[in-house]
């Protein structure tokens, strides 16, 4: 089988159990800052929260966020070893650390574009970074960020393939 599974129930159990340092991005529904959400019965769930709750335990309070240490969040990564609950104002600075936070893109953007590309559409992964597919599409195709390779990230896979999961 290629791809992965139009039932994204059966893709939230796979991905669960991957044991991988690397990011492992929800294919599926994305919320508006790119959470990885799925909807049961008329509710809507996030992904992260509910591996959060069963690596971790239930949020500490409510003033506890889901935070994500490989700074891909907005990205849909939903790897349970990558998650763990934090303040707001914790995962605020995380995000200052990762260049997340009011950010353009960065040279680790357009890396994970182009490995996105590789599973996702162009339009979409627009709407995670909020801009332009045309730019998507430069960037893709090279036409911007020529100079920027794969090997420039020490060799690092920068994600985990969501249809590897299903090969």
């Amino acid at each position: 089988m290629t791809g992965y599974p139009k039932d994204p129930r059966r893709f939230f159990e796979k991905a669960f159990n991957v044991e991988t340092n690397e990011c492992i991005f929800w294919p599926y529904s994305t919320g508006r800052h790119g959470s990885a959400k799925i909807t049961i019965e008329k509710k809507t769930l996030y992904i992260c929260h509910i591996y959060c709750e069963k690596v971790y335990g239930p949020r500490p309070s409510i003033e506890y966020e889901v935070a994500h240490s490989c700074g891909n969040g907005h990205l849909s990564c939903i790897n349970k070893k990558h998650l763990r609950w934090a303040t707001h104002m914790e995962n605020e600075e995380d995000k200052k650390i990762h260049e997340t936070y009011g950010k353009k893109l960065t040279s680790k953007d357009v890396l994970n574009i182009r490995k996105l590309s590789i599973t996702m559409s162009s339009r979409k992964i627009s709407q995670i970074y909020k801009v332009k597919k045309r730019t998507i599409n430069q960037i893709i195709s090279r036409e911007t960020w020529a100079y920027l390779n794969e090997d420039e990230q020490n060799g690092t896979q920068v994600g985990y393939r969501s249809r590897d999961l299903f090969s």
